[in-house]
């Protein structure tokens, strides 16, 4: 019986296994293959956590994208460090990373806003993430005011409270789901430019 573990090598890097699991997942899930939670802390230390998208692993950074300005941008402002934690139901694997967040280079921001589609460009316009509103019809009447902006125009500019986020991992746990709980963990930790492996008790 095929077993998501096969597919793991402990002598490769963490990014190494994570792109080969993440291939495996994409071939087999039926939602939403880049969705990942994460989790940030206030400035009175409590966490806060979403599902956001992963949209890239770029020389071994977790890329995503979201409004500066929502409480997510807010918090990586005040403690730029974040976590992710991936579940993939499918191949029962659980994958946990940590690190440093920065900002993507605003011409990545651009770029990738390019490539979205024209109502999430005109979205990312209507919405100031996380503000109160007073209805949705509020945002339905201003999408209807920044569509007739645009129309005709072929391309949509990226606001600049708009952008990406690279987290740089320190530590990243794969969760292996085993019959009678006895899991498999594999942790590995960032020392300089080399990985720290280690496995822990379920």
């Amino acid at each position: 019986m095929f077993q998501s573990k096969d597919l793991f090598d402990f002598n490769l890097s963490p990014i190494e296994n994570f792109q080969r699991l993440y291939e495996e997942h994409r071939k087999k899930s039926t939602i939403e293959p880049t969705a990942m939670t994460l989790s940030t802390v206030d400035v009175r230390g409590r966490p806060n956590a979403r599902v956001v998208l992963l949209k890239q692993v770029d020389q071994g950074d977790f890329i995503f994208f979201t409004n500066y300005e929502s409480t997510k941008g807010q918090e990586l402002a005040a403690l730029p460090y974040g976590h992710l934690v991936f579940y993939w139901h499918e191949l029962y694997v659980q994958i946990r990373v940590d690190g440093d967040v920065s900002k993507t280079t605003r011409e990545d921001s651009e770029a990738y806003f390019k490539t979205r589609p024209r109502l999430s460009q005109l979205g990312a316009l209507v919405s100031h993430q996380s503000d109160i509103i007073s209805s949705y019809e509020q945002l339905q009447h201003k999408l209807e005011e920044v569509t007739q902006r645009y129309q005709g125009h072929d391309s949509i500019p990226c606001p600049d409270y708009w952008g990406g986020y690279r987290l740089f991992p320190q530590n990243v746990e794969f969760w292996f789901g085993m019959e009678g709980r006895l899991h498999h963990r594999f942790v590995y930790e960032r020392s300089g430019n080399e990985w720290l492996r280690t496995m822990k008790s379920p």
